[in-house]
């Protein structure tokens, strides 16, 4: 754990001219608003904007697998999360803080959200909220079991307050995220609270071979630039629509955000096949069932608006209100059968001894492995289909500890 002065990017001025009047506004509406402090630009600053160095005061944690990075003043953002053994980022990294115009606000003009990258607290409004950019208070607690990290925008008793726990237990290839949310108004209030992780996993921009595992099914349309998708606030089928196969990032077009109708499953996740590096957000469908992807498309050019690389990065939301298979708090499994073969990869959230069987249509024993897999070492493995084997025959998957109890057990058509 430490504290270090970090200069990751150039900052623009933040907030637009006419900011402090639509404040004003806020202030009569909405009390979620009373807090907020917003800077008015001369307009010559927000005109012609020109980044400057900026340096942030960074806290680090880290154990024997991943790295975490904290920005406490960019909104208390996990701004990093480094896989030790390869060196790869999970997240997106602006090279510059620049405000854009998309967030809550109406018009469009009045909103100044950064695309910072890392993992964000989009609360208490809609879409990223507006508590991104500003200060937050935070607190580390250490033991000999853990670190957490504890975030909260404030504890004032006239509103709302939101805090994070971030978790980063020993030997462990995982963090944890518990997020709070209290009301010691006397009047109920209408909030939402959603975590935002950009993600690129291990390059700048996103790479057109990412794939993004979400549960076959009905999604719902939240905003779509391709005009051969379900319109907004449409129902269409994941992950195949229209013939495309939108679940391959090289199929999109346009920007598209959907949220899962009806999470049944406990996991979602992304994978980069360029990077090897992969992602799975583990949950439960009861205490937090809202799910969204979003993502820009090659085809979209507005990237200017809150970059000056060029580069893009998709969106995995969370909130109340080789590729991932399947995914549990011990393990994510990769396994396809295509042209001949079965593709087998498995990744674990700490070292374990075990074993590893395949077993097809039910009763025979394809595949059968002690194995000692470890975070920083992924096990992968390619057999050939049997020839006596039908085409449509099930694989059921199963990992082992030394004592026999099942961690995973998957099961699956070909």
């Amino acid at each position: 754990m430490g504290h270090r002065n970090l200069n990751p990017t150039n900052s623009y001025s933040h907030c637009p001219a006419n900011a402090a009047s639509r404040r004003q506004h806020l202030l009569r509406d909405n009390p979620l608003y009373s807090h907020l402090s917003l800077r008015r630009l001369s307009v010559d600053e927000a005109s012609s904007p020109a980044p400057v160095p900026q340096s942030y005061r960074a806290l680090v944690i880290e154990n024997e697998y991943l790295q975490l990075t904290f920005l406490p003043e960019l909104g208390g953002r996990l701004y990093r999360c480094v896989y030790k053994p390869t060196g790869q980022n999970i997240f997106y990294q602006n090279q510059v803080i620049k405000p854009s115009h998309w967030g809550p606000f109406m018009p469009a003009e009045h909103n100044w959200w950064l695309a910072a990258g890392g993992m964000e607290w989009a609360v208490p409004v809609h879409e990223h909220g507006y508590e991104f950019g500003v200060p937050w208070n935070y607190a580390v607690e250490a033991t000999s079991q853990d670190t957490t990290v504890v975030l909260w925008d404030s504890r004032d008793s006239d509103r709302l307050q939101f805090e994070v726990q971030i978790t980063l237990p020993p030997q462990q290839a995982v963090f944890i995220v518990r997020p709070r949310l209290t009301n010691p108004l006397t009047n109920d209030t209408e909030v939402q609270l959603w975590l935002n992780a950009m993600l690129t996993l291990g390059s700048q921009t996103i790479a057109p071979e990412t794939e993004f595992v979400l549960p076959e099914g009905p999604v719902v349309v939240h905003s779509t630039g391709d005009s051969l998708l379900a319109a907004e606030g449409k129902v269409m089928s994941w992950p195949i629509y229209g013939g495309r196969d939108l679940s391959r990032y090289a199929n999109w077009n346009q920007w598209l955000g959907v949220f899962v109708q009806q999470p049944e499953q406990n996991f979602v996740g992304a994978y980069n096949h360029t990077t090897g590096l992969g992602v799975a957000r583990i949950f439960s469908p009861q205490a937090a069932p809202g799910v969204k992807l979003f993502a820009f498309g090659p085809d979209f050019n507005d990237r200017g608006h809150y970059s000056d690389d060029d580069s893009q990065y998709f969106e995995l939301w969370g909130g109340a209100n080789r590729t991932l298979t399947y995914a549990n708090k011990a393990a994510a499994l990769y396994l396809k059968g295509k042209g001949g073969q079965i593709d087998l990869g498995l990744s674990v959230s700490s070292p374990l001894q075990g074993q590893i069987r395949l077993i097809a249509a039910e009763e025979r024993i394809i595949l059968e492995q002690t194995v000692a897999l470890t975070p920083g070492d992924p096990w992968r493995q390619q057999i050939a289909w049997p020839d006596d084997l039908p085409s449509d025959a099930t694989l059921t998957f199963q990992l082992l500890d030394s004592k026999n109890k099942h961690l995973l057990d998957y099961r699956k058509l070909k």
